[in-house]
């Protein structure tokens, strides 16, 4: 995550020593917290969402101010196989589609679906610049200059520099350097002494006056008479711009080189020894941003120089040139435009600040020539009469404009002239000490205040509060220490560690900020998943198992100065607002359930008075439903339930009904039977019961064979349990203590019938007994033989007798 500038100069300060001969705007570089420093960046653009693009021999970068990202680029060979590219040395963004320069020809990427592709024109060519002007792609090679996709020139080859006016296209070769018009295509050569051009610049876009880089010297030509008023060595000049203040900048070999306005050059180069200096030595290209910030491309990775019309910042030793610390803890500024610093080292008096006539004064213990009693000051302010009075532990202190000295001012009923607060009520002033505060008039024979009235110890803790608000207002950092409204510019000053800054209220209205926030990348459980193209469509469907989701989001405030903090709503899952920390850009949701969400994101300030109807969510997911619990699943679900309840209560209902079945023929069974003995007269009764009872003691006087007894017991037990309908195999040979194959064997060979048979024709025997008594039903012959079912009974009978059981008993 990019750390905000003006923090990290709060840290830094204290290394300013090496930049002594700076302009205060390149003292420092925001190096995208060394994210780059191992890429050697040749080109770098910025798309129409705002995403910066660097160009490296290591491959091809995306940048949104938080995360850096590598493309691949993947290049099919035309036999199918694909490689990947890593090395280029320009590159022109167009609408969507980034045109890269390679040792091998130009490449075509496509920036929504990361598709890349070789262009047929330039194969195999060197490519070292691509310009777009007049409406058309000009692109410089080792052999040709093609215009489009055609060769247009092939008379100038080794084109190492392009740029275009409005009305001109100046063209940099080994052999020399050219100017073209687009009205008269007609190549016109540039002065002789001007060979080996590497760059161009023209800063308000005419042909008047042109920078010139060449392999040894930076050059002003001016075209109205072919002159050059201005020539100066640089080492391989590489690249050429100009900053908002009118200085040119010019990347060589061996640094930045800065021109400023009266012609005076400095050049700044690497610094190992401070993480904020030039990122490395080798300047490739400079680009400035829609916003107006300015990216340096060296060997060492990115520097960049915000632009910032609203705060600027200014480390003490730019100013003073010493190393010496100081906490600004009271700061101020003056009906003369003079800048007051006081705290834990004194005051610094600065004037004419950010110009050439710029001084300075440092009041404290250890300087002879503009000497403090003490060190500490707490307290600053410029009286209705534009006179200036300090406090602290050295006492009241007034400032003699003639002198340019501090003078004491003697409080006679105070016995610590300690101050801590200086203020102005009914033209005089007020002036709280250790032990009280006090309303008095200065005497200036005498130098004493003259009490009027003596009050209790104001508070002063207001000063905080006002701090906290403009820091928490302004999205600074909270490392700032004091503040001072100046009302009648409406700049505020702010004092940090070593350093200051001055806040330009009047250019910068929080609520009329206009904020683009774009969603960059999206990663599923910590690998990028979706493409560019996904993205950008602000929608996308996911597998229930990818449900670990993290959003990168950025507002591509590149300067970062005064950030806003954000918060989020996840309309489906917590709906609530949730805010982010600090200048974090990344939403991480982790382990969603399947379903539909939207996500909202707001600066926090905005989000007490939005109303989500009203916002467009800036992204739409759908996490599907594991197969188990989609729709189709529940549809059957809700089937096998039914259908499980149903055959509850089927079989719930089948044992009622065999529970009364049973019920009934157990109830039929004992009438019949009773019936039955009042039918058969006594003797028939008797008489078979007695041929029961002599088979059964024949067989115990040995009188029948083995295989006699064992079916006299089988038939007796067939008869003993006739109406009961479980008796089959299994029964009967757990009665007759034989096994059912054993069984099965011996009344196969005695009856020649199989046991299922023979109780059956046992139990049809006895029913056609039953029948022929004409005294029985013949619900009750079936119950009475053990057949619970009338069509099976009826079947049974049929088939042994060749009569229904009715036509029986008839």
């Amino acid at each position: 995550m990019k750390l905000r500038l003006q923090l990290i100069l709060l840290i830094e300060f204290f290394v300013f020593s090496c930049y002594a001969n700076m302009k205060t705007t390149y003292s420092i570089f925001d190096n995208l917290d060394g994210l780059t420093n191992s890429l050697c960046v040749r080109s770098i653009s910025q798309d129409h969402n705002g995403m910066m693009w660097f160009a490296s021999e290591s491959g091809l970068y995306s940048y949104d101010g938080y995360n850096l990202h590598r493309r691949r680029v993947l290049v099919e060979d035309g036999k199918g196989k694909s490689s990947e590219f890593c090395a280029f040395n320009c590159m022109l963004v167009l609408e969507d589609t980034i045109i890269l320069g390679s040792d091998h020809g130009l490449i075509s990427f496509d920036m929504k679906t990361h598709h890349s592709s070789f262009l047929d024109y330039g194969r195999d060519e060197k490519v070292h610049v691509i310009l777009k002007a007049a409406g058309h792609v000009w692109t410089g090679t080792e052999s040709a200059l093609y215009r489009d996709s055609k060769a247009y020139s092939r008379e100038l080859g080794d084109i190492n520099a392009l740029f275009a006016t409005d009305s001109v296209l100046f063209i940099g070769t080994v052999g020399g350097s050219y100017k073209y018009s687009f009205s008269t295509h007609k190549y016109e050569k540039l002065p002789d002494e001007i060979f080996l051009s590497t760059c161009f610049y023209s800063k308000d876009g005419e042909d008047k006056k042109l920078w010139i880089g060449t392999m040894n010297r930076m050059l002003q030509l001016d075209m109205s008479n072919g002159t050059i008023p201005f020539s100066k060595f640089v080492p391989v000049a590489k690249s050429i711009s100009t900053d908002d203040e009118g200085n040119v900048l010019v990347g060589t070999d061996d640094g930045l080189f800065v021109l400023d306005k009266e012609m005076n050059m400095t050049s700044i180069r690497h610094d190992a020894r401070f993480s904020l200096s030039l990122s490395g030595d080798a300047v490739w290209c400079i680009y400035k941003d829609k916003t107006g910030n300015i990216w340096l491309g060296t060997n060492g990775g990115i520097s960049m120089i915000p632009h910032n019309p609203v705060l600027r910042t200014f480390p003490l030793y730019d100013i003073t040139g010493e190393g010496s610390g100081h906490r600004m803890t009271v700061v101020g500024t003056d009906s003369n435009n003079r800048f007051w610093l006081g705290g834990s080292n004194g005051l610094v008096c600065v004037e004419n600040l950010g110009t050439s006539s710029q001084t300075y004064r440092w009041y404290r213990m250890s300087d002879m020539n503009y000497h403090l009693v003490h060190n500490s000051v707490r307290a600053f302010k410029e009286d209705s009469h534009h006179r200036v009075w300090i406090g602290g532990d050295m006492g009241l202190l007034y400032y003699n404009e003639e002198t340019s000295q501090f003078e004491f001012f003697d409080i006679v009923e105070e016995n610590l002239d300690w101050i801590y607060d200086i203020d102005e009520k009914d033209g005089k002033l007020f002036v709280t000490t250790f032990n009280n505060s006090y309303l008095a008039e200065p005497d200036f024979k005498t130098h004493k205040l003259n009490v009027e009235k003596r009050f209790a110890k104001k508070d002063i803790g207001d000063r905080q509060i006002y701090l906290d608000s403009i820091v928490s207002h302004f999205g600074l950092s909270e490392n700032y220490l004091s503040c001072y409204e100046d009302k009648r510019t409406g700049k505020i000053l702010l004092g940090g560690i070593d350093g200051f800054s001055i806040l330009d209220s009047k250019k910068y209205n929080v609520d009329d900020k206009d904020i683009k926030l774009l969603i960059t990348d999206i990663i599923i459980d910590g690998d990028r998943y979706l493409s560019n193209d996904s993205v950008l469509a602000g929608k996308a469907r996911l597998s229930y198992k990818e449900n670990n989701i993290e959003f990168l989001f950025s507002d591509f405030d590149y300067s970062d100065i005064l950030p806003d903090d954000y918060s989020y709503y996840l309309k489906g899952a917590e709906n609530r607002w949730i805010k982010l920390r600090g200048a974090e850009r990344g939403i991480f949701l982790p382990n969603l359930s399947s379903g539909e969400y939207k996500l909202y994101i707001l600066p926090t300030r905005q989000v007490q008075d939005s109303c989500l109807d009203d916002l467009q969510p800036v992204y739409e997911f759908v996490i599907s439903a594991p197969w188990y619990a989609t729709n189709t699943a529940f549809v059957i679900y809700v089937l096998l339930f039914i259908a499980l309840a149903y055959g509850i209560y089927m079989f719930v209902q089948q044992k009622k009904k065999l529970k009364a079945e049973r019920g009934k023929r157990e109830e039929i069974i004992a009438n019949a039977k009773e019936k039955e003995r009042q039918l058969l007269s006594e003797n028939e009764y008797l008489t078979n019961q007695l041929r029961v009872r002599m088979l059964e003691k024949a067989g115990m006087d040995n009188e029948m064979s083995a295989d006699d007894k064992l079916l006299l017991e089988i038939t007796k037990i067939i008869e003993d349990n006739m109406d009961n309908p479980e008796l089959n195999v299994s029964l009967l040979s757990e009665k007759c203590g034989v096994s059912q194959k054993q069984l099965y064997r011996k009344l196969k060979a005695i009856t020649g019938m199989t046991t299922v048979a023979y109780i059956r024709d046992q139990r049809l025997k006895k029913a056609a007994s039953l029948l022929g008594r004409k005294g029985f039903t013949v619900s009750e012959v079936m119950y009475m033989v053990g057949f619970t079912n009338s069509s099976y009974f009826s079947r049974c009978f049929m088939e042994e007798y060749g009569k229904s059981p009715s036509e029986y008993e008839v």
